[in-house]
Order: structure tokens, then C-alpha cells, then sequence
């Protein structure tokens, strides 16, 4: 068995990773800011993300080999290097805890009102560590697999919605200006394409064609900014800006409003479970991350024997990473962006610095 994935599940993963949770909770808060101008933002969005997207395929390129990790002790030196590895770790950790938390949150307010969302956690975590346990490849395979599932559920969300667009609800264009597109641009991007450089872990070496690895990250994030902006663009077209901003999960409550024939509605579980299959493909990445970089960190042989006991901190930490809602909402909006940037953005941005100066002196010398 090849312990390489393919350069169309590279492309999968990425795209599943990059829808993540943002399908069910960004349109709320685009259109908070861009109103019914949050499709325009969100196609901006896309495009900047994926400027990011290719910057981290130049540096996968410029450092062929290595993880991130390896790259963080090549420019930093072994100490420096560890300590930056060590805070990148914590930064995917505490995010795969939030992934857990947007999980239970969704499960016991909309699904299973009642249950106690430590279950609902503890059953998510429970699938993370088994999917991580298997490896990489197994996850990669399996995301080739319901890849089609994903994209006949959403042909289906777009068919049935078609109906109900009306077009006035995308009108003024730019009623207050470019500033409410321009930074709900720059939110979309931040929640959108800042957490794909924890790619530089495993890419471009674990694909089997390093070659076309660079090309197939680019459509793979192309591939979920369009999910977005047509999710967007819908959430807009069919509720109204101002419906959409009142709505936790506007995308699921699209999929209520789903009426063909008086016998095909409320079919929700469409948007519950693209939702599903996307975050449990961040969650388990994310973890993938967590543990193999600590392995690295520590010069341990192999990731596995840490799952279990990150998988118990990773419970308690899904319960307390945010203590309700509005620290959730505050936290998106005012705190992820620079610290998702540090990683996501001024970290790669040192590492191609240093390998460019590096590579400049050795030619003159």
C-alpha cells in the first residue's frame, strides 16, 4: 500500500478544509458587515486567498522535503526553531478545539436539544483520533470518496433554492461604499485561507506527484471559495441581507425554506451533513497537525501513543475555549485575524525571506 495520496485527494482535502465550518457561520457575519454586498466580499475574499494559497506553494517549493516544522529549525536554528514549532502547535490545537465547540454548539441547539454537549464532543473526538490513528493516506482516501457525496448534496441545496432567489435582494451595489465590502473581504479571507498552512506539514512530499502538487493546492482552494460565494451569494439572494444577519446558522436555514412539491422540504440534514463532513476533514487535519508536530518537536518515533492524551485535553479544551456565543462572535472578529495571520500569513512570508537570502548568498558566494 503506497503511503503517498494522490494530487486529486491533495486538491479534496484542501477543499474540504477550506470550506470547514465557514458554509454554516460566515454568511451571518458577511452580511453583518457587507450587508447585500457579502457575495461581492466573499469573491474578493477568495481571491486574496488564493494569493495565500499560492505563497504557500512557493514555499512547499522552495523547501521540497520538508515539513513545516523542519523549515521553522532550518531558518530559526534548532531552539528558535522549536519554540516557533511548539506556539504553531498550540495555535492548531486550540483550533481543532474550537472546531469541536462549533460542533457540539450546532448538534445540541439545532439536532439534539437536551443533550450535554461534553457527549455530543466526546463522540467527535472520539471519530477524530480513530480517522488520525489510521494515517493520512487513510484520510485522504476517504475524503476522495465522499468528495462526490459533498457535491451531489450541494447540486441538490442549489436546484431546490434556484426558486426562491430574488434578485432584489442584491440591490444598491455598494449602497454605503467599498469600506463594509473591503473588510468583510479581509474577515472572509482570515476564516477562509488562513489555517491551509498547516498544508506546509505534509506537502508537497506526501503527494505523489510533487510536480503538480502546487497546481492542484490553488484549485482545491478555488474549489471551496466557489462553495462559499454561491453559499453566500444564496443565504443573500433568498433570505435578504438582514434576515441572513439575524441567523446563527443562515446556510441551515435555507435548507428549511426548501419547498418542491409539497412532499421535498425540510431536508436541512443536506446542509448538516455537508457541514459534517467538511469540519470533521478541518478537526482531523488540524489534530493530524498537532500530533505529528509534537512528535517532531520531541524527536518521538511515531504520533500515535500521543492521540489519546491530546485527545482528553482536547475535550476539556472544547468546553471552555469559548464560554458562550458572544465570546465565540468576539473572538472571530476581533482576535483571529492577527493571530491566524501570525501563522498563516508573517510566518510563511520569514520562511521564503530567509530561504531567498540564503539562496542569493550561496549563488554570489
Amino acid at each position: 500500500m503506497s503511503d503517498k495520496y494522490t494530487v486529486r485527494q491533495f486538491a479534496i482535502m484542501v477543499a474540504l478544509f477550506s470550506i470547514g465550518t465557514a458554509i454554516l457561520i460566515v454568511p451571518s457575519s458577511m452580511a453583518e458587515l457587507a450587508r447585500q454586498d457579502a457575495w461581492i466580499a466573499a469573491v474578493i475574499g477568495t481571491g486574496l486567498g488564493l494569493c495565500l494559497s499560492w505563497l504557500y506553494t512557493v514555499v512547499g517549493k522552495r523547501n521540497q522535503g520538508l515539513t513545516l516544522m523542519e523549515m521553522n529549525d532550518k531558518a530559526f536554528g534548532s531552539l528558535a526553531g522549536k519554540i516557533i514549532s511548539l506556539t504553531f502547535v498550540f495555535f492548531t490545537f486550540v483550533t481543532s478545539a474550537e472546531l469541536v465547540y462549533f460542533m457540539g454548539q450546532f448538534i445540541t441547539i439545532q439536532i439534539l436539544p437536551g443533550t450535554p454537549m461534553w457527549a455530543v464532543n466526546i463522540t467527535c473526538i472520539m471519530l477524530v483520533l480513530y480517522s488520525v490513528r489510521l494515517g493520512l493516506v487513510t484520510i485522504a482516501r476517504s475524503a476522495d470518496i465522499l468528495f462526490l457525496f459533498v457535491v451531489f448534496l450541494f447540486f441538490i441545496l442549489l436546484v431546490a433554492l434556484s426558486p426562491q432567489i430574488d434578485i432584489n435582494h442584491l440591490g444598491p451595489v455598494m449602497a454605503e461604499g467599498p469600506k463594509p465590502i473591503i473588510k468583510a473581504s479581509v474577515f472572509y479571507m482570515s476564516i477562509f485561507s488562513l489555517t491551509p498552512v498547516v498544508f506546509l506539514m505534509f506537502y508537497p512530499s506526501g503527494v505523489n506527484k510533487p510536480d503538480k502538487a502546487n497546481r492542484a493546492f490553488v484549485i482545491g482552494a478555488a474549489i471551496g471559495g466557489a462553495v462559499l460565494i454561491l453559499m453566500i451569494f444564496l443565504a443573500i439572494a433568498v433570505l435578504g441581507a438582514q434576515m441572513t444577519e439575524m441567523q446563527v446558522y443562515p446556510s441551515y436555514s435555507l435548507a428549511k425554506m426548501i419547498n418542491v412539491g409539497d412532499f421535498f422540504q425540510r431536508v436541512e440534514v443536506i446542509v448538516a451533513t455537508l457541514w459534517f463532513v467538511t469540519i470533521y476533514y478541518k478537526m482531523t487535519i488540524l489534530f493530524y497537525v498537532s500530533a505529528t508536530g509534537l512528535t517532531h518537536i520531541f524527536k518521538l518515533k511515531d504520533y500515535r501513543p500521543l492521540t489519546l492524551p491530546l485527545g482528553m485535553i482536547l475535550a476539556i479544551l472544547s468546553l471552555i475555549v469559548h464560554p458562550d456565543y458572544a465570546h465565540n462572535d468576539y473572538y472571530n472578529k476581533q482576535i483571529w485575524l492577527p493571530y491566524g495571520g501570525t501563522y498563516g500569513i508573517i510566518l510563511p512570508l520569514v520562511l521564503l525571506a530567509v530561504t531567498s537570502f540564503r539562496r542569493n548568498a550561496k549563488n554570489k558566494g
